[in-house]
């Protein structure tokens, strides 16, 4: 016979709140437990019972040690941040008996109910109040718990936050909007400046061994030797102007511009019609030999 679940969402949320009461009873017998025996602490030193006194301090390590193994786990964030509602109770649970004594566990009923706000708001909201009100902690988690019953981000029914409407546009604009250099702005100028750097490294130890590298050296050997974009090595290292035979300054591409005059097209097809006709003029004409002429002899 299988089990019929009408509303899973329902019941997983009865069920966060009947564990809340579960650690809230766990809390509750802990503090019990610890006020014994440091009752029975007291007993044996006024009776002067060394063998009392012996095994109820070692039935108070033994218990403290148990606690402390269960609330250590809430000072370390990676596992506070991923645990669930159980696990964070089990932790407060445990911390909760000695939170007057010791830092640590006082600690970790503070990090512990901070998990609680995140997992549960709902909840945890009616245990602050309570808090508030100057109830202690187990008192309060105890009358919290069937608010745990409920969605952790139920509307509480309480008025909104007012939010004045906004005015109707005009059709004003800005005459600046001046912002700031944007994420990928900043990264763009940082790799100029390392390609500045590295072209004026490359550059010193050239001249150290007696060669000042052209700039068209220079942005094979940023290529080759860096991963940054053309545009950049194009930007850090400027072609400088070369002087024509004229005596104008002219630019190594207007140069190399002069001196293939093709375009990219007429270039692919140069080829087919160039050697139709390089071939035809240098071919020598055929000598066909004149059967009419008589041989001199």
């Amino acid at each position: 016979m299988s089990e019929q679940h009408p509303d899973p969402f329902t019941e997983g949320l009865t069920f966060s709140g009947q564990r809340i009461t579960q650690f809230v009873a766990i809390a509750a017998a802990g503090r019990q437990l610890h006020k014994q025996l440091r009752q029975r602490l007291r007993d044996a030193r006024h009776a002067k019972e060394e063998a009392a006194l012996k095994r109820t301090e070692a039935l108070r390590k033994a218990a403290l040690e148990e606690a402390r193994a269960r609330w250590s786990p809430a000072h370390d964030r990676e596992w506070l941040r991923t645990a669930n509602l159980v696990e964070v109770g089990q932790a407060w649970a445990a911390a909760l008996p000695y939170a007057n004594e010791l830092t640590s566990a006082g600690s970790a009923v503070g990090k512990c109910e901070d998990r609680l706000r995140e997992l549960h708001p709902y909840g945890m909201e009616r245990y602050d109040r309570l808090r508030d009100d100057g109830t202690d902690r187990l008192a309060a988690m105890k009358e919290a718990a069937p608010f745990f019953n409920h969605a952790p981000h139920t509307r509480t029914g309480h008025a909104p936050v007012s939010r004045p409407a906004l005015t109707e546009g005009d059709g004003t604009t800005w005459a600046a909007n001046p912002h700031g250099p944007s994420r990928s702005e900043m990264e763009e100028a940082v790799r100029r400046e390392r390609a500045r750097q590295i072209a004026a490294d490359l550059r010193s130890r050239c001249k150290a061994r007696g060669h000042d590298p052209s700039p068209i050296e220079l942005r094979t050997m940023l290529e080759i030797t860096t991963n940054l974009p053309e545009e950049v090595i194009a930007e850090a290292v400027p072609v400088r102007a070369a002087s024509s035979s004229s005596g104008i300054a002219t630019s190594e591409g207007a140069l190399a511009d002069e001196g293939f005059p093709l375009t990219i097209d007429e270039a692919l097809t140069a080829p087919s019609t160039w050697s139709a006709h390089q071939s035809s003029a240098r071919r020598t004409p055929v000598q066909v030999p004149d059967r009419n002429r008589r041989r001199n002899l």
